[in-house]
């Protein structure tokens, strides 16, 4: 992690005249370094998803025109790749007037698939939580009380083999009832989803193979600004999904015998999906559209509780009605689930991460709201032979021929 002044100096660097370094090296699954395969890179990228099997995807083209890598899983050279191994890539950055590199780790994960095509081999890995997505062998069971995190931590590691992780102490976070999973019909990543979820967070791995967990909606991380001392390499494209709207949710917390605990949240009136500019107007008065979702919840004893639920449920899914979709210089150390601005002409708004791609090759763009897949080297046509001798090549030619006849 980054002081507040490095990560001032790597903004101030993203954004003016510097050098970018990519770093790509093989380890084993528990993430020991085998071998720097750094100078073999061709291209490829880093593909976020949240909506995916696995947030994270890496596409990388490495050059072997020696055929020093193998693919055998019992070859015990460093060099070898098969899917008992991980790739991680660091993204480095140093300005043009200083002297120091900040590397930023963007990928960890194991390997999926690989093809070698003549000289170039292409690779494909996910992200670490593909590891956990085996179905458990024993079943799993926490004890009513038991802080919820610490089950995270327990479940990752005795049934996924996790040992990095980088999760915060919520000591009030437990476990209001037995919590067990059924061997051979869930899976280790199943239940920590399940647990996080519980705790209004969300669970993912960081660029650095790091298992996190953090508040679905954080504090704003970045601005992408227009001009020139901005990032933006394109035009906002910006559009609203209406198909499923919500604007106001009702939350029905615990019941008591007085009455209900109810909390409401409503979109402000100059939202595009406010109920008012989706209402109707009748005799001079807007008759206002209240798209409204009903969440119930036992958990939630107090009316501020529920009313700040039923703010955050609103909050969600008016983000994600609106999709916005750009090109950006890189911004490697932003992550999925980052709160991030956009701050284009008359245009500002707050949105979370879900979709994004970082490129390897220097002077690619970086995608946010859209995935595109980016060339790595164009391909060449392979030479035509020529003859040595022609009149050979017309007597063998004759030969064939006679052969035939």
């Amino acid at each position: 992690m980054y002081t507040k002044a490095e990560r001032e100096a790597l903004d101030t660097a993203l954004m003016t005249s510097h050098s970018v370094k990519v770093v790509v090296r093989v380890t084993d699954l528990v993430g020991n370094p085998q071998r720097d395969v750094s100078h073999m890179l061709l291209g490829g990228q880093v593909d976020v998803d949240t909506a995916g099997e696995v947030s994270r995807t890496l596409q990388v083209t490495l050059f072997d025109p020696t055929g020093t890598v193998s693919f055998d899983s019992e070859d015990p050279s460093e060099a070898a790749m098969y899917m008992n191994r991980m790739i991680e890539v660091e993204y480095g950055v140093k300005a043009n007037s200083g002297n120091r590199w900040l590397f930023m780790p963007i990928f960890a994960g194991p390997i999926v698939s690989l093809s070698r095509n003549s000289d170039t081999i292409e690779i494909t890995c996910f992200g670490k939580e593909h590891l956990a997505r085996g179905v458990l062998w024993t079943n799993f069971k926490a004890k009513k009380g038991a802080n919820k995190v610490d089950v995270i931590k327990r479940l990752m590691r005795e049934h996924a083999g996790e040992t990095k992780f980088d999760l915060p102490e919520l000591p009030n976070a437990r476990l209001g009832d037995d919590f067990s999973m059924v061997a051979l019909k869930q899976t280790p990543w199943q239940g920590a989803q399940h647990l996080a979820r519980s705790m209004d967070r969300v669970l993912y791995y960081g660029g650095d193979g790091r298992l996190r967990l953090k508040p679905a909606r954080g504090n704003n991380v970045f601005t992408f600004r227009g001009g020139d001392a901005g990032t933006l390499m394109s035009t906002p494209n910006i559009s609203f999904n209406a198909q499923e709207a919500k604007n106001a949710v009702i939350v029905k917390g615990k019941k008591t015998k007085e009455k209900a605990v109810v909390g409401r949240a409503v979109a402000q009136r100059t939202h595009p999906l406010s109920p008012w500019r989706l209402g109707r107007k009748v005799n001079g008065e807007i008759v206002p559209l209240y798209l409204t979702e009903v969440v119930e919840n036992d958990s939630i004893t107090s009316k501020n509780a529920a009313d700040v639920k039923a703010h955050n449920i609103l909050a969600d899914y008016l983000e994600q009605q609106v999709e916005i979709a750009f090109d950006s210089l890189p911004v490697p150390y932003l992550e999925e689930y980052d709160r991030v601005k956009l701050d284009f002409e008359s245009y500002g708004s707050q949105f979370t991460l879900r979709q994004f791609s970082i490129p390897l090759t220097i002077g690619d763009t970086m995608t946010l709201g859209y995935n595109r897949r980016l060339m790595t080297i164009k391909k060449k046509k392979m030479p035509k032979r020529k003859p040595k001798d022609k009149q050979n090549n017309k007597n063998k030619r004759k030969e064939d021929q006679m052969a035939w006849q």
